[in-house]
């Protein structure tokens, strides 16, 4: 997992970004969004997740541990659009541009 979270990539061929990246920065900023969010955000989030997690290909079909770490950002979408209509609240303020 850290080995995963830390290496430096290279961009895909197909990319219009051509800077090497690393999932650490992602994913620390999202646990950061995390952290400021309500207590049902993150619980929201979680279930979210781990739903995602083991259920990746199918039921019960675990993901590969480079989609668990995808989806510790990714997930904030679906938390989103479930938490913002339901319940009419505003997300807590987070800068992604940096």
């Amino acid at each position: 997992f850290i080995n995963i979270l830390t290496t430096i990539k290279e961009p895909s061929r197909d990319d219009t970004n051509k800077e090497k990246w690393c999932w650490f920065p992602m994913v620390y900023t999202s646990i950061l969004f995390l952290y400021i969010q309500t207590p049902i955000y993150v619980d929201t989030f979680f279930k979210y997740y781990f739903n995602e997690v083991f259920n990746a290909h199918g039921q019960g079909s675990k993901s590969c541990v480079e989609g668990m770490i995808e989806r510790l950002i990714t997930i904030h979408s679906q938390t989103s659009e479930y938490y913002m209509p339901d319940n009419h609240a505003p997300l807590n303020g987070f800068c992604f541009i940096g």
